[in-house]
């Protein structure tokens, strides 16, 4: 299962470069990443992450909210909360899919298939609002003739009760949407 939407294949995925960079563990795989990157922005994650490593400044624990619980592995479990609608000002998305994002989906697609492997496209559920900001017509075309199921087509969580911001459910959502996701794996499997 691949979580897809026209919001990752809208951006050049500067964000978890500049994450992997700053977070990896492995110094050799930080430094081909920024070098193959050639963007300053990922010099300066490196180099910020350098000092750090040799000055242990950056490195404190996690601060959380109180009502959130770390799970180990990376995981933030936060305790119901819910969105706000009014107070979000959706923004106009229309720029349309970066190539080089959907050639890699694309890659990663091809090898499962190489390898025989079943997968499943799906699109978690986001807020109406949000959802409504992209330009979905280049998306749903490129996700045609693939297995691809958008939940925000066929759920109907509540903006308000099932999410605690524009593109994240709360606990609520998160068990409606975890028994549907479920019961479309099971399909694929029997």
């Amino acid at each position: 299962m691949l979580e897809v939407s026209p919001m990752y294949l809208s951006y050049e995925g500067m964000e978890s470069t500049l994450d992997f960079i700053r977070n990896g563990h492995k110094r050799s795989l930080r430094l081909k990443s920024t070098w193959d990157d050639l963007n300053m922005l990922s010099f300066n994650s490196l180099l910020v992450k350098e000092i750090s490593c040799l000055t242990s400044i950056g490195e404190e624990e996690l601060s959380l909210s109180s009502k959130d619980t770390y799970i180990k592995g990376g995981y933030v479990e936060k305790t119901i909360r819910y969105h706000s609608p009014f107070k979000y000002q959706p923004k106009s998305k229309n720029e349309g899919l970066v190539e080089d994002q959907k050639e890699v989906l694309l890659e990663i697609l091809q090898k499962l298939s190489k390898k025989k492997i079943n997968y499943i496209l799906i699109e978690a559920p986001v807020t109406k609002k949000f959802y409504n900001q992209y330009d979905r017509s280049d998306f749903e075309a490129f996700m045609k003739e693939k297995p691809y199921v958008n939940f925000n087509q066929i759920m109907n969580l509540n903006d308000s009760l099932n999410f605690y911001d524009s593109h994240h459910m709360n606990v609520t959502g998160v068990k409606v949407f975890n028994d549907l996701v479920l019961s479309k794996i099971q399909v694929l499997i029997d």
